[in-house]
């Protein structure tokens, strides 16, 4: 009985033995697992943050170009309304070139009128001077 006692306490030392292994790997298991758990957490936290900062920067550069944009407009809705002023300048300039060489001819024409009247006067001036004479 003796015998069997001590093969008792030595299968229940084995065995508590056995039992203590398992203890210590699934609390190094579970060990290892919350290490990977505060790794993933603080690599989430850390991917959380780059994401908010990423979608700042994506509202900014939408904000700069939406302004780019509006912008853009305004100076192409200038330049058109530029561009057409400078197409009614030049037709209002051409009429005025017209008028102008108008003007120019019809003065022209009077002071060769002007001067046929002069040559005229100056003609009877002489021709009765010259019948005073005689």
């Amino acid at each position: 009985m003796k015998c069997f006692a001590e093969e008792k306490a030595a299968w229940k030392t084995k065995e508590q033995e056995r039992i203590q292994a398992t203890i210590d790997s699934v609390a190094g298991d579970l060990d290892i697992e919350r290490k990977l758990r505060r790794q993933a957490e603080s690599l989430n936290k850390k991917l959380g943050k780059e994401l908010a900062e990423t979608k700042a920067s994506l509202s900014k550069v939408i904000k700069e170009f939406e302004s780019e944009r509006r912008v853009r407009e305004v100076m192409e809705e200038a330049c058109e309304a530029l561009a057409k002023n400078i197409g009614e300048d030049k037709a209002e300039v051409e009429e005025l070139k017209r008028e102008s060489a108008k003007v120019r001819e019809e003065v022209e024409k009077e002071r060769e009128m002007l001067q046929l009247a002069n040559v005229s006067r100056e003609e009877r001036v002489q021709m009765k001077l010259s019948e005073a004479k005689f």
